[in-house]
C-alpha cells in the first residue's frame, strides 16, 4: 500500500519509491525529497533520479497516514550499494533485506490488487500519469507538473495539457472587448 501511495500519491517513479531513505520524508511537514533511486540493473542506490535533478515533493495526509504505518527501522544506513556519497538512513519501504524486484510486485502485489478492485489492465507507472493527470486537473500550472515529476523540461508534461479545463469566463475576459 505505502509503494501505491508513494506512486500515486507523490508521482514518484517505481525506482524513486524503492530509493527513498528515511532522513529524506519529513511526515510531520509533509515533504519529502527525491534525490537517489533505486537501479535494478546495477542492483545499486544511483545518486540521483532521471532527470539529475533533486527535487522537493508534498506529502498528502492520505500518504502520510499510509507511510506513518509502515516500520521503519532506525539504522545509519540501508545496506545496500550506492554508486556514490555514504548512506545516511535507512530505507522507507525496506530494511536491509533484499530489494523488492518490480515483476514480482507486480504478480504477488499489483495484479491482485487490480483484480480485487476489478481494474483491468494498469502498469504501476500509470499511478504516476494518475498523479499529474490530478494535478492538471485541478488547476495546478504544466511547468509545477513538470518540476514535482522531475521532467528536465515541460514539453514532456505537455501530454497532460488536454485535461487542463480553461474557464470560459477567464477567456473571455482576456480577450476583452477591443471595441468597446
Amino acid at each position: 500500500m505505502a509503494a501505491i501511495a508513494l506512486m500515486a500519491g507523490c508521482g514518484l517513479r517505481w525506482g524513486e519509491a524503492m530509493g527513498l531513505h528515511r532522513h529524506r520524508l519529513d511526515l510531520e511537514r509533509g515533504w519529502l525529497r527525491v534525490v537517489e533511486t533505486w537501479d535494478p540493473k546495477a542492483a545499486q542506490i544511483k545518486a540521483y533520479p532521471k532527470g539529475k535533478k533533486a527535487r522537493n515533493v508534498p506529502v498528502p495526509d492520505w500518504v502520510r497516514e499510509a507511510l506513518a504505518r509502515v516500520q521503519v527501522l532506525d539504522a545509519g544506513s540501508c545496506g545496500h550499494a550506492h554508486a556514490a556519497g555514504r548512506c545516511r538512513s535507512n530505507l522507507v519501504l525496506h530494511g536491509h533485506g533484499e530489494m523488492a524486484d518490480v515483476n514480482n510486485w507486480r504478480k504477488r502485489v499489483w495484479a491482485p490488487a487490480l483484480e480485487r478492485a476489478d481494474i483491468g489492465h494498469a502498469r504501476p507507472h500509470d499511478l504516476r500519469h494518475t498523479y499529474a493527470s490530478w494535478l492538471v486537473q485541478n488547476g495546478v500550472p504544466i511547468e509545477e507538473v513538470a518540476r514535482l515529476l522531475g521532467h528536465a523540461s515541460s514539453a514532456v508534461t505537455q501530454r497532460y495539457a488536454h485535461l487542463a479545463d480553461v474557464p470560459k469566463d477567464a477567456v473571455l475576459n482576456a480577450v476583452g472587448n477591443p471595441f468597446g
